[in-house]
């Protein structure tokens, strides 16, 4: 079982400096850093919902216009500059618990590190994911900084960047939770018991090799209007729905004819060349992708409009009106229709 290191409460302010002014004492200039930390500190003491302006004017002794000096626009302003602080001090702590570690050892210091901050300051831990939305560069920024200990340290186990990802999320949800149910006083008994067997948890299944891997592909839900549209892919065939009664063909297969309203239809099988009608350069939404992936809108010779990916393309040779034919490609055990540059294109 995982011992725990001795708790560290994470500093708000330089060592030695209370932000907060001794009655009677000389005023001094103030700067964001002191009203940011005098506003931890209330937080920490009497909860989130307690720091407004004029409460921490109270605090530092002076009148509440004198905040606005130090460039603190409003109450949400200084939440979001408490946000920033707070990331800034449980990411220095991740990094130097994690410094000369690796595998269990670093992420036991790094789920001890966490729930000793969440336990000391779970408002500060509120702060951190109440921007979670945000497009704040300076935020994105900062939660990159801070995720990385943990990351690398799960990339030590063998695992790629997306199982990194999921795994970090699983990782920080869990001794996030831990730590500010804690604060609220829901482990009356055992809590490092029940911390370290959470740790241990983790730290089984990657040492194992078990983590779970997710396809790069989901296997179709084939569904009646479209089984002969995958069994068409299994023989390396493009098919095509196709009005039984005007012969009009149609992509992706509905019920009925756009044209005649029949219900009644068979199928085609396309050429499988045509044209790039349209395309973009994929990007995943919060990971890079290994490589550039082209997702492009072809134009068969039939006439039909068909997405797929453009692969073994440079992004800088796509055009539209490119010539293109299909090929079949397997993914994670899962065969698809995708494109490629025709023979002779430019």
């Amino acid at each position: 079982m995982a011992t725990r290191a001795t708790p560290t409460t994470p500093r708000t302010t330089s060592p030695g400096t209370s932000p907060s002014r001794t009655p009677g004492a000389p005023a001094r200039a103030l700067t964001p850093e002191i009203v940011v930390a005098t506003a931890l500190e209330i937080a920490d003491r009497e909860g989130l919902g307690a720091v407004t302006l004029a409460r921490v004017a109270r605090e530092l002794g002076c009148h509440v216009t004198s905040l606005y000096t130090t460039h603190i626009d409003s109450i949400d302003d200084l939440h979001a500059r408490m946000g920033l602080a707070a990331q800034s001090a449980l990411a220095q702590r991740l990094w130097e618990a994690a410094l000369g570690r690796s595998g269990a050892d670093a992420l036991r210091a790094l789920a001890d590190v966490y729930r000793d901050f969440g336990s000391a300051h779970p408002e500060q831990i509120r702060l951190l994911f109440a921007g979670a939305a945000t497009t704040d560069p300076r935020v994105l920024e900062g939660a990159r900084y801070l995720a990385e200990p943990i990351r690398a340290t799960l990339r030590g186990f063998g695992l790629d960047d997306e199982q990194v990802r999921h795994a970090h999320r699983a990782f920080s949800a869990a001794v996030r939770g831990f730590s500010m149910a804690e604060a609220q006083g829901a482990y009356p008994t055992d809590a490092d018991i029940t911390f370290d067997q959470i740790v241990d948890l983790f730290v089984q299944a990657l040492e194992r090799g078990s983590w779970p891997r997710l396809p790069r592909v989901i296997p179709p839900n084939v569904e009646p209007d479209d089984e002969y549209f995958w069994s068409g892919v299994q023989r390396h065939q493009l098919l095509l729905q196709r009005c039984a009664s005007c012969h009009t063909l149609r992509h992706p297969p509905v019920p009925m004819c756009g044209a005649c309203h029949s219900l009644d239809w068979d199928t085609q099988e396309a050429t499988g060349r045509g044209t790039v009608y349209s395309w973009v350069l994929s990007h995943h939404p919060s990971e890079p992708d290994a490589e550039a992936r082209v997702v492009v809108l072809v134009e068969l010779e039939e006439g039909v409009r068909f997405v797929a990916n453009l692969v073994d393309a440079d992004p800088d040779g796509v055009r539209n009106e490119m010539a293109v034919e299909v090929c079949f490609v397997e993914l994670d055990g899962v065969l698809l229709p995708q494109f490629r540059a025709a023979a002779g294109n430019a």
